[in-house]
């Protein structure tokens, strides 16, 4: 009460103790008394004093309550957030889960926040162009990508968010077409995976169809085909119009997959050189015909998205009856030459199909 207190200020008074020092430490006990009640309130009390002492969140000396009150309440107020949002200093200086939420209702600041994110990887993309090797095994190369790590704090498990990361990163892919961030949007789904934040992994729709690519891949880049069949099964059971069949194909243009599939198929095509007798007509190869359709699909993702072509697509008779038939002569052309002799150069053709 006033009465008993008085006494106790005079006393402090009386031994030349500034009055600031004093009321200081006062309400620095005091605030760490509720600090630690913060976590036994109920809901409804939590609540309840949070709307008491937010005014006073502007305060230096009173933030840490509401901040603390803010961070465990999974569904702040949208017009606390509002507030949050439009003053830059309380902005920065509130918690991340409180970040998330303010993301969630301001979709600006959330882009703002990752766009840095995406440069970065950008730019490592670029510089690591001269030495990509699609024989470092998946999972490690996520693991020395920082910008996975750093896009993965921010969203959390907040599902809105990691959509849209996503719908981001397919603007991105849209605008620039480079493939690089099909990578980022399959790698940044089996992250999660990986680091155990499964409410946003399975909550994703190509979660089970990434699931079937990570399978298929086998140790030191040796396809499970029986893998790719159900790969192939999975976009053949999608209804024609599914836009999921863009998310497919996007996920198909990871160079990562694609540079595996084609070498695959060119191995493939050695076997039917090597084993005529046995493969007498090579269009009937199942292992080069389920490549193909994944390749193909993938290399057309960016235009299948674009122009919203989700019907059901097989790869041109092209591909088959003349480009895989001139492959197929030169690698017997290869076998045959003399070592002295320069190989023939077939990009024209490749780009005559492929582009």
């Amino acid at each position: 009460t006033v009465e008993t207190f008085l006494p106790v200020v005079e006393l402090n008074d009386l031994q030349g103790n500034p009055r600031r020092n004093f009321y200081k430490d006062i309400l620095e006990h005091f605030l760490a008394k509720m600090l630690a009640k913060c976590s036994t309130l109920s809901p409804e009390q939590r609540q309840a004093l949070l709307t008491e002492c937010f005014p006073y969140i502007g305060f230096k000396e009173l933030q840490k309550l509401p901040f603390t009150l803010l961070e465990q309440t999974p569904k702040i107020p949208v017009a606390f957030l509002h507030q949050l949002s439009t003053k830059q200093d309380l902005y920065e200086q509130s918690p991340l889960p409180v970040q998330r939420q303010i993301w969630e209702v301001h979709p600006n600041l959330f882009l703002k926040k990752v766009q840095p994110i995406f440069d970065s990887y950008a730019k490592s993309r670029y510089s690591n162009l001269t030495s990509f090797d699609v024989f470092v095994p998946l999972q490690v190369r996520r693991e020395n990508t920082p910008e996975l790590k750093q896009l993965a704090e921010l969203i959390g498990e907040s599902f809105l968010l990691y959509q849209r990361v996503i719908e981001y990163c397919l603007a991105l892919y849209l605008r620039t077409g480079h493939h690089h961030y099909s990578t980022l949007r399959t790698d940044l789904l089996q992250y999660f995976r990986e680091i155990n934040v499964l409410s946003v992994f399975v909550a994703d729709p190509c979660s089970k169809f990434v699931m079937l690519l990570r399978n298929c891949v086998e140790a030191n880049s040796i396809l499970n085909y029986q893998k790719v069949k159900e790969i192939l099964t999975a976009i053949k059971d999608l209804p024609s119009g599914s836009a999921l069949r863009g998310e497919y194909a996007m996920i198909l243009a990871d160079p990562n997959i694609s540079n595996l599939f084609i070498k695959n198929i060119f191995n493939c095509l050695k076997e039917v050189v090597e084993n005529l007798e046995e493969f007498s007509d090579f269009r009937k190869h199942d292992k080069v015909n389920q490549l193909t359709c994944c390749v193909d699909l993938g290399l057309n993702a960016h235009a299948t998205i674009r122009e919203n072509l989700y019907k059901k697509h097989s790869p041109g008779k092209g591909i088959f009856v003349t480009f895989y038939s001139h492959l197929i002569h030169r690698i017997v052309d290869d076998q045959l030459r003399e070592p002295t002799e320069n190989p023939p150069d077939i990009s024209a053709e490749l780009a005559k199909y492929f582009n």
